[in-house]
């Protein structure tokens, strides 16, 4: 996996030979605009890629706040309740570039109005659901 190490406000990734050039400026990328939505809603100058969002001050009016900047910026709506799995800026990058790569290579194609409760992603949560099982 590729290490993303922070210089003042900008993120320097350590390539890894595993995965893709491309994919590792994407997963950089992702984790850059994430730690910058937590510092602005932390008030905190910077966040490390390792650091539980819950010791920095995060609570649940936080949180709220948190998963509107994502689905805003990211265009991916998550549960506020996986921030309980992935508490701090790596692994959340790593969800939602994950989420974002799935939408984007995905087969699905909305038959809905945009704006409809029932979205692909959804969708595609409910079938990663019942393939875990």
């Amino acid at each position: 996996m590729s290490e993303v190490h922070y210089q003042g406000k900008k993120a320097i990734l350590e390539p890894d030979t595993g995965s893709s050039t491309i994919e590792q400026v994407a997963e950089n990328e992702t984790a850059s605009r994430l730690a910058s939505i937590w510092e602005k809603l932390l008030g905190i100058e910077s966040v490390g890629l390792d650091q539980n969002y819950f010791d920095l001050g995060g609570d649940s009016a936080l949180t709220i706040q948190l998963f509107y900047q994502i689905e805003k910026i990211f265009k991916v709506k998550l549960p506020a309740a996986i921030l309980f799995d992935a508490p701090t800026v790596r692994e959340l990058a790593r969800i939602l570039h994950s989420e974002s790569s799935a939408l984007d290579s995905s087969p699905v194609v909305a038959t809905e109005p945009q704006g409809s409760r029932l979205t692909v992603l959804r969708h595609l949560r409910r079938i990663r659901r019942l393939l875990w099982r």
